[in-house]
């Protein structure tokens, strides 16, 4: 399963190792599957850090060059789609994007404007719900 990663879940990701976020993160890039990100997903990250953790960033520095390893960067096509409009925050439209290009399977997000967003293409999820899935 091709599994686009949004920015908050790899924040989580970090920041709780033994959550429910981790273990999704970790599923979404344990093979078969492909985990897979935006560079807006990675401008992202690197924000909240300096926001909300910027005393951390080694650990966001530590966690980067693993997960530089596994994950596959996908460009953001710069030509919008219809569905995306569905969205409500712009910049969440641009992940949408990326993941559809990618020809995602399932976008992993805790992000609401995403989740209730109504699309189905592809699949949209909530870290609880993608470990539900097989």
């Amino acid at each position: 399963m091709r599994v686009f990663i949004d920015s908050n879940i790899l924040y989580s990701a970090i920041f709780a190792p033994s959550g429910t976020v981790n273990r999704a993160y970790f599923k979404a890039i344990t093979p078969p599957n492909v985990g897979l990100i935006s560079e807006q997903n990675i401008a992202e990250l690197h924000k909240a850090f300096l926001r909300k953790s910027p005393d951390k960033l080694d650990a966001l520095k530590r966690f980067w060059t693993k997960a530089s390893l596994i994950l596959k960067v996908v460009p953001i096509p710069e030509e919008s789609t219809a569905a995306e409009f569905l969205i409500r925050d712009s910049a969440d439209r641009l992940i949408y994007r990326a993941a559809l290009h990618a020809d995602a399977d399932v976008l992993l997000t805790g992000d609401k404007d995403l989740l209730e967003s109504g699309i189905t293409r592809p699949l949209i999820v909530s870290p609880a719900a993608f470990l539900e899935l097989d």
